[in-house]
């Protein structure tokens, strides 16, 4: 009994201090006072996680990984990517290979270092390694598909447009059949935008 209102408390001590973060980030981006966010993303991005993965990889030992736990994990990422891919034209804009590979990332690309890793470390410290793993495995296997069918999509947005434009847009046309080219143009600039601010997003989360 004791054990388990040790542990409890952990987990609220964790939960309290990931609320506290979340609370002035939230605060911060409504002052929005002149600090360099650029500067904290870098050392999150390239030193405070790395540093916590190359730790978490490096104690690891490799009796207590269990490969079933990670395949069934691999498993079930796949196939929540997958179903939101095929959902994804119901609720996302965009060329059908766009909207999957962000509606796939956005479903599976969990941030498991920063905020599941200390809960996973309080509530079951055995599976701490498995969740470093998993984390490696997301990127491995699952965001570069994601990232795939984004650049796939990126790609031919441009071909369409420029095939839009030259039925309707050319030499000759009314301002009225030229508009739409327009319209295409100005939403294919907005599509590329989010996903250069999705790629960003994917290495943020390399934990994913």
């Amino acid at each position: 009994m004791d054990g388990d209102e040790s542990r409890a408390s952990v987990l609220l001590r964790v939960l309290a201090v990931q609320g506290g973060v979340l609370v002035v980030g939230y605060i911060t981006g409504i002052a929005k006072p002149h600090l360099d966010a650029a500067l904290l993303s870098h050392f999150v991005s390239f030193v405070a996680l790395p540093a916590m993965l190359f730790r978490a990889m490096a104690s690891i030992d490799t009796a207590s990984i269990d490969a079933h736990f990670l395949g069934a994990m691999l498993l079930s990422k796949w196939l929540v990517a997958a179903l939101a891919g095929a959902l994804s034209p119901l609720v996302l804009s965009g060329s059908r290979a766009q909207s999957a590979g962000l509606a796939a990332l956005l479903s599976t690309c969990s941030n498991d270092l920063a905020f599941g890793m200390p809960i996973v470390v309080a509530v079951l410290p055995s599976l701490a390694p498995q969740v470093v793993l998993l984390a490696a495995l997301q990127n491995l296997l699952v965001n570069p598909v994601c990232l795939l069918l984004l650049d796939v999509g990126a790609t031919r947005a441009p071909r369409a447009t420029a095939v839009d434009t030259d039925g309707r847009g050319g030499a000759g046309t009314s301002g009225a059949c030229a508009a739409p080219a327009v319209a295409s143009v100005s939403e294919c600039h907005g599509r590329s935008e989010r996903v250069a601010a999705w790629r960003g997003y994917t290495r943020l989360g390399a934990s994913g």
